[in-house]
């Protein structure tokens, strides 16, 4: 039975799974919370991705990369788990401090949304922090157990809402029974540790994190600055109907997140081999993506009208979103196996570069097209990001094919 537990299958179920369960929480909350409330819901649950993404370049990608595909002995996971909650802590602090601070603000209901992260990120960094955990172990047995659990927990959390009647607070709540029920039947409750790893231990980290999470925060500008944009030029009814149509690239989410997951690993084996391997197989990577979500996109824009009815219930019927929203999902099928480069060659200066300047571009494109186009040019502008993100890191792909793989790479 053990042996039909491939990483592969485990991966993409897991994948799967986790992201159906928070597609389906977001299109009940999308469909029965009222516009406003779901303006801030959402607006909050955008903040978290945004944060999240701290989280994956300091811990989870360098915990990924810096093992070369072995298991990780114990007390190097209780390091990585220490810098994980301080992490954790830290991000919830300051997205309470924000809140406290938008309260007097012209747009005091950013100030809610902030208040709802805070209590997003416990359960969205705990499991993403154990999933990742159980990829990197070989673990994927218990993976498959840890994401039906995850969704167990949610559907409980979103049972309550029915049960309650569904309100901003009691949806970000929801979350948390998922997060409690993977801990429990994986078995894994590290102890509470105040004391940080020796200092020999950040060392490589100091070295990719700050460039690689700095490369994070500077996507956020197609990514979820302009979402922000869109907020202040437009309002939160503006937010809603970004937010609501955006539903529709979960699907795209959940295919990029589950290659994802073994798209690294597998470019640092072919990096360690020569520039030209890994050039070679992260073009058929791309290709594989475009390939299958590419089929998705078209359905989608053939049968918008009829979606959105069968979804949203005519509350946000705009196929104009939705077409925008397959150009972003294209782009983005292109953009991610391509900046898996920058990552494995660990030229994480030169991808916080090229998404400042894909970020640059959108958040200006945005100041032009929201006034005129609204929610539309809001999403036209984050395609526009991805686009520039692609050709940086396409760049970077093609200079790498004729390059040789450094000595201290060799080996991964």
């Amino acid at each position: 039975m053990a042996a039909t537990v491939t990483p592969r299958l485990a991966t993409l179920f897991d994948q799967a799974l986790v992201s159906a369960t928070g597609f389906l929480a977001m299109l009940y909350f999308a469909r029965h919370l009222p516009e406003m409330d779901w303006a801030i819901f959402s607006f909050a649950a955008g903040l978290l991705l945004v944060l999240q993404g701290i989280q994956i370049n300091a811990v989870t990608i360098p915990m990924i990369t810096f093992c070369h595909g072995a298991p990780i002995g114990a007390a190097e996971q209780q390091n990585w788990t220490w810098l994980n909650r301080t992490i954790s802590a830290a991000l919830l602090g300051v997205s309470v401090l924000a809140g406290l601070a938008f309260r007097q603000s012209n747009v005091s209901w950013i100030a809610e949304s902030l208040f709802y992260t805070a209590i997003l990120i416990p359960p969205a960094f705990a499991y993403e922090y154990l999933r990742r955990r159980l990829i990197v172990n070989q673990q994927y047995r218990k993976l498959l157990v840890a994401s039906i659990a995850y969704a167990a927990g949610v559907a409980m959390g979103i049972l309550a809402n029915v049960v309650l009647n569904c309100s901003p607070l009691l949806a970000a709540l929801s979350f948390w029974p998922g997060m409690w029920l993977a801990l429990l039947v994986c078995r894994l409750h590290d102890p509470i540790r105040i004391s940080a790893p020796n200092a020999d231990w950040f060392k490589p980290l100091r070295a990719f994190a700050p460039a690689a999470v700095g490369s994070s925060l500077a996507g956020t500008g197609y990514n979820f600055a302009v979402l922000a944009i869109l907020g202040v030029l437009a309002g939160p009814l503006a937010v809603a109907l970004f937010n609501a149509t955006r539903i529709f690239m979960q699907p795209i989410n959940t295919l990029v997140g589950a290659f994802s997951s073994l798209d690294i690993p597998r470019a640092a084996r072919a990096y360690a081999e020569s520039g030209r391997a890994l050039f070679n197989i992260q073009v058929r990577a791309i290709a594989r993506l475009v390939v299958i979500g590419g089929t998705y996109l078209i359905v989608l824009c053939l049968a918008t009208e009829k979606l959105l009815y069968w979804v949203f219930a005519g509350r946000y019927g705009s196929e104009a979103m939705v077409w925008a929203w397959c150009l972003v999902g294209l782009t983005m099928l292109l953009a991610t196996p391509a900046e898996t480069a920058f990552y494995v060659t660990r030229q994480t200066r030169l991808l916080f570069l090229s998404k400042l300047l894909a970020s640059f571009v959108a958040c200006g494109l945005a100041y032009v097209f929201i006034p005129s186009m609204g929610a539309v040019g809001a999403v036209l502008s984050t395609a526009t990001g991805w686009m520039m993100s692609f050709i940086g890191a396409a760049a970077l792909l093609c200079r790498t094919r004729v390059k040789p793989t450094p000595m201290h790479l060799v080996g991964i």
